[in-house]
Order: structure tokens, then C-alpha cells, then sequence
């Protein structure tokens, strides 16, 4: 019994959105220090 999770090509679009923002205000976070 296999429990993949079927990845669509949207959600991997979203999934990489919401990476590059975290990626941008922790960036963003860095340059204040």
C-alpha cells in the first residue's frame, strides 16, 4: 500500500510562490541585522 501523494504541476507552481517569499523576507530579515 502505497501512500504517494499525487503532485499536480499547480500545486508545485504554488509550492515554489510561497518558497521564493519565504526565501525574499528572510533575505529581507538578514539585511536589517
Amino acid at each position: 500500500m502505497m501512500a504517494v501523494q499525487i503532485i499536480t504541476k499547480e500545486d508545485l507552481e504554488e509550492f515554489r510562490e510561497k518558497l521564493m517569499q519565504d526565501i525574499k523576507g528572510l533575505l529581507s530579515k538578514l539585511e536589517y541585522i
